[in-house]
């Protein structure tokens, strides 16, 4: 009899070992598959870099997650404080010109080293894009 109720014990507690071992091995595979999925969506985040310069300066400098077709001018509001006069950036960050110097000094912006020939209420973003807004005098 005491032969059978030890044989009957080691069966349990085999079976709860062996049961143990397969929770861990799908435990670590749920891991790797999220940490995989994890690492797919941050390579496929879709991000654009933004740097607000005055002159030489670089007052600062964000990574922003996008959507498709997102507007660079919504993009900047929801990013930065910015003030704008009918279509126009006029204050980035709190920098913006003085008093009557507002005809000299001003924002442009470039994409990818290039100034576009449409404004930020006007230009949608891609993936990768490298924006900067300077603040300058026009010459």
């Amino acid at each position: 009899m005491k032969k059978s109720i030890i044989q009957i014990l080691f069966a349990a507690l085999l079976v709860i070992t062996l049961g143990a071992c397969g929770n861990l091995e799908n435990t670590a595979e749920n891991q790797k598959s999220e940490k995989q999925t994890n690492q797919t969506a941050e390579q496929n985040k879709e991000t654009v870099s933004i740097r607000i310069m005055k002159g030489k300066d670089l007052v600062t400098q964000k990574g922003v997650d996008i959507k498709k077709d997102d507007i660079l001018m919504d993009v900047m509001k929801s990013t930065f404080s910015i003030k704008e006069d009918k279509g126009f950036i006029t204050s980035i960050e709190g920098i913006h010109p003085k008093k009557g110097e507002e005809n000299n000094y001003g924002w442009l912006y470039y994409v990818n080293g290039d100034m576009p020939n449409v404004g930020a209420a006007d230009y949608k973003l891609k993936p990768g894009d490298k924006v900067i807004f300077e603040y300058k005098a026009f010459k």
